[in-house]
């Protein structure tokens, strides 16, 4: 069979045998792929050393048809994103990251706007200042490549448009967050919604309308977002994502800490249940 070549990032390998691994790696047009490395240790092998999580390379491949496994033939690394590997805190959000992206996807099903902002976002590790806005991004560009991102301009229930400032006001009851049905409600008062600031879902639409890498400079940069919100906006982001897949990934725990152990059905008096 003829191979092919694209570009990848490692989201998950483990050990084969002492010279082979197993690898899953987000291609940029040919999608989430798992595949043996046979040989990836040995010595003068074209596998760079072997391939580590969060790295970008070019993959030589043989896909197999069905639920086969494809065959790596090369793996020439590109970027290893260094801070990756120096910064505690750079590695919990590109394990958190890499768990998201190729759990949003299915095998074989290209999504290159994803892999860009992937690829991207890893690289903005580097800047301590932008972690957490980097695992926002990555969290959004996730749901909305995929065609999952809630709906943050209208009530769900109802359909008409939500004015922020009406929402919040005190004639006007709450505004809340419905995983269920994914997107905003205006007035909700049942267990099973979240409370959530004006603040935070108008920083989110903005993430809404500029989360391509040419765009996501205009709000990364932007110091009137402060890291409270970024922080109650991840953290939804989060809990969304764990209503979306029906379990908590064992990396956010690293990331957003407490949130897997929190009761976010309920509502929480003066602010969001998790930090929304």
């Amino acid at each position: 069979m003829a191979s092919v070549k694209d570009i990848a990032i490692c989201v998950r390998h483990w050990d084969w045998s002492e010279t082979s691994q197993t690898v899953s790696i987000l291609c940029r047009e040919h999608g989430l792929v798992r595949a043996v490395v046979k040989g990836a240790r040995r010595e003068g092998a074209p596998f760079s050393g072997g391939l580590e999580l969060a790295t970008r390379g070019e993959a030589v491949m043989i896909l197999k048809s069905g639920d086969a496994m494809a065959t790596l033939t090369a793996w020439g690394l590109i970027e290893a994103y260094p801070a990756v590997r120096r910064s505690l805190g750079a590695f919990h959000a590109a394990m958190y990251m890499i768990d998201i992206a190729q759990r949003a996807v299915r095998e074989h099903d290209p999504h290159p706007g994803l892999f860009d902002v992937l690829s991207a976002a890893l690289e903005r590790l580097a800047t301590p200042g932008e972690i957490a806005r980097s695992l926002v991004w990555l969290q959004w560009a996730a749901l909305a490549d995929t065609g999952v991102a809630p709906a943050l301009d209208r009530d769900v229930v109802t359909g008409e448009v939500i004015d922020l400032a009406a929402a919040t006001g005190s004639a006007v009851p709450g505004l809340a967050f419905d995983p269920a049905r994914g997107g905003l409600v205006v007035g909700a008062e049942r267990g099973d919604v979240w409370r959530v600031r004006a603040e935070t879902v108008r920083f989110l639409r903005r993430v809404s309308e500029q989360w391509s890498p040419d765009e996501v400079s205009i709000w990364f940069s932007d110091p009137d977002v402060g890291d409270d919100v970024m922080a109650r906006a991840g953290k939804l982001l989060a809990s969304f994502w764990h209503v979306a897949l029906g379990y908590w990934p064992a990396s956010v725990r690293s990331v957003y800490a407490g949130i897997a152990h929190s009761n976010i059905g309920r509502w929480a008096e003066g602010g969001e249940t998790t930090g929304r």
